[in-house]
């Protein structure tokens, strides 16, 4: 299947120069070969012509509609995930460059908050057990 894809379905999309550092159409991924986009967008225009195409039984056409919606989901999750972990990265990379400029020691490790803030007091003792008397205990005098 990636074979044809890569083929492109509806004809290839050539490079003049031979080999590109990036596709034509989405500008950041690198294309496969000869072709000047990548998996990706090549897959995406497959996808719009199978779409297209008549189907002869609906309930087919239904299921690939779902799965349509489905891909696009998880390349949405897939892309969320992404902005994420930079953002987080990011974060993490801004607080250590503030606490080594405004501490000389050196950062502690993930997870150890000891230093950072006091420790909790212990709880209290709970309070003494009292023994609960049966209904037969209580009216056998």
């Amino acid at each position: 299947m990636f074979d044809m894809l890569r083929a492109g379905l509806f004809g290839r999309r050539h490079s003049m120069c031979g080999t590109q550092s990036h596709c034509n159409k989405c500008h950041q991924y690198t294309p496969l070969g000869n072709d000047s986009w990548c998996l990706g967008c090549t897959g995406v225009e497959a996808l719009q012509g199978e779409l297209a195409a008549p189907w002869r039984t609906p309930g087919f056409r239904a299921a690939a509609n779902d799965l349509v919606v489905s891909a696009v989901r998880g390349v949405k999750a897939l892309r969320d995930l992404s902005r994420s972990v930079y953002s987080a990265e990011q974060s993490r990379a801004a607080t250590r460059q503030v606490s080594s400029k405004a501490s000389s020691a050196p950062p502690s490790a993930p997870g150890t908050t000891e230093a950072i803030r006091p420790k909790l007091p212990a709880p209290p003792h709970p309070p003494p057990r009292r023994d609960v008397l049966s209904p037969d205990s209580q009216s056998g005098t």
